[in-house]
């Protein structure tokens, strides 16, 4: 509530009654600024050289269909302040999608480049192998005739793409590292260096 200042006051005192969580009122992305919530008779108050906005919102909570509701919500406002215009009703879940929209189609993007990445890191890593394998043809045939199993020459094979496959991962997952900072206004709740993720990533990349 508010302290009755008196007409020749230069500061207005606000005496807090409650502190809320904090809010995301412009973007998920941005971290929460300071708001004050005012009863909406105060809302011309200034505070450090800010007045409050002269719009309220109007939240209800439901368990049945929210737009059914419109119609009984402004009446039930009306009868209040017949002067009081209610409109831009809509659910939460239509502001939320519009709110993330952007950063919704910026992850299939990303997603999309991942997945050719993927299939372009699967296939390379295959040309190589098979070329190398190919170089050393006449090598194998020897270690065959001298008496090596073919499980012997599949665990070299395997052995050498294991350690292109391990150098290619260290590189990726050092340059991905620097480049964190470039990814944080694209992430909601995810940290840019999630050990998780990085985790995830090189396991994926590994067996391919």
């Amino acid at each position: 509530m508010l302290d009755a200042p008196s007409e020749r006051a230069k500061t207005v005192f606000l005496t807090v009654v409650g502190v809320v969580a904090d809010a995301k009122n412009n973007s998920l992305t941005e971290a929460a600024e300071k708001e004050a919530y005012v009863p909406m008779r105060q809302r011309t108050v200034a505070i450090a050289g800010m007045g409050f906005a002269r719009q309220m919102t109007l939240a209800v909570r439901t368990s049945v269909e929210p737009m059914n509701l419109t119609n009984a919500i402004r009446q039930e406002v009306w009868a209040i302040d017949r002067n009081v215009p209610v409109t831009d009703a809509q659910t939460m879940e239509r502001i939320l999608a519009a709110v993330t929209t952007q950063p919704r189609f910026n992850t299939i993007l990303l997603g999309i480049f991942a997945a050719v990445a993927l299939i372009l890191a699967g296939v390379g890593i295959y040309g190589v192998l098979s070329y190398s394998v190919t170089q050393r043809t006449r090598e194998i045939g020897i270690r065959i005739a001298l008496g090596a199993r073919r499980g012997d020459v599949l665990r070299l094979v395997v052995r050498q793409g294991m350690l292109l496959a391990l150098l290619g991962v260290a590189i990726g997952l050092t340059a991905s590292f620097a480049l964190t900072r470039l990814m944080t206004g694209l992430l909601y709740e995810v940290s840019a260096t999630d050990p998780a993720t990085f985790s995830l990533i090189a396991m994926i990349l590994l067996p391919s």
